[in-house]
């Protein structure tokens, strides 16, 4: 049970960061809805606005909430919305190893002013909603650039009724995390004896070419931490119940895995050779040499 508790908790994690963002969307169906009743009147209309704030994620998706001002123009009037923003963005695909496909939602709450018709009211509250595909590029593992394009709707009160509409939105962001965006990789190894491994997994680290480091045996737990060519960092945590095994920022499980089962296949081979006894030395055989034959005297 603790075992399973471990790997919950390594599969929990995300860096902290900001972003900032530059929006632009044309209202194609518009409408405003008379306050009193009546028949709407269709107009189309555009947005532009801005978002900067904070978020939280990894390669895998990103969540953030920041303040997002808004500027609505439409046939006949305007408006501005300023509030909170919330966006949810999350991977469908990898195109490439830093180039990511992504379904991207977002709302916004806010108030505002608007004018219509020559009048003006000062608490022209509204809100936003957007849907769209997002492509994601990491330039490096702290810094990314996003590009989304999809349906949004905008709602706001203007005088005299309320402005709805839908139509498509384009969004640009950048964005820069305080640490790795890739996610720590947790495996769980189960054992079927409470046999101390970490000195054969350090034996077979070794022999594929990984330097180790902070070996530790104590009474319940045994720890070793990996270092392997090509910036792969493992840390082996072995308890009664098995190995808890973390790749830091490794791209996925299965590249996780392929590691181990490299390294734990050299420590097999490293414990048989050393269980194997050394042959027995060659027995020498001496070599009988014939005695010369006496040269008889002249």
């Amino acid at each position: 049970m603790r075992l399973q508790l471990l790997g919950v908790l390594g599969l929990l994690g995300g860096c902290a960061g900001v972003y900032a963002e530059v929006a632009a969307s044309t209202v194609s169906t518009g409408s405003i809805a008379p306050s009193g009743g009546g028949t709407s009147v269709d107009v189309g209309g555009s947005t532009v606005g801005f978002n900067l704030g904070v978020e939280l994620g990894n390669v895998r998706k990103r969540f953030s909430m920041g303040y997002a001002s808004d500027s609505l123009s439409f046939d006949g009037g305007s408006g501005t919305l300023t509030g909170g923003a919330s966006r949810f963005d999350f991977n469908i695909v990898s195109l490439m190893e830093r180039l990511k496909l992504r379904i991207a939602l977002g709302f916004d709450f806010a108030g505002g002013s608007s004018s219509y018709a020559g009048m003006k009211k000062s608490d022209g509250g509204g809100f936003t909603g957007f849907g769209g595909l997002d492509a994601t590029y990491f330039l490096t593992w702290k810094n990314a650039i996003h590009v989304a394009a999809g349906a949004q709707f905008i709602a706001q009160s203007v005088p005299g009724g309320d402005y709805s509409g839908v139509g498509v939105s384009v969004r640009a962001t950048i964005s820069h995390t305080f640490g790795d965006v890739r996610p720590d990789q947790t495996v769980v190894i189960p054992l079927e004896t409470n046999r101390d491994l970490i000195g054969a997994i350090e034996l077979g680290s070794k022999a594929v070419g990984c330097a180790t480091e902070g070996q530790t045996h104590g009474d319940t737990a045994a720890t070793l931490t990996v270092s392997c060519p090509g910036q792969h960092h493992l840390e082996y945590f072995q308890i009664a119940e098995g190995i808890l095994l973390t790749c830091v920022h490794e791209d996925s499980e299965d590249s996780c895995r392929a590691i181990n089962s490299k390294i734990i296949q050299a420590a097999a081979a490293e414990v048989k050779a050393a269980a194997q006894p050394e042959p027995a030395p060659t027995p020498v055989v001496p070599v009988e040499v014939p005695a010369a034959e006496a040269t008889p005297a002249p």
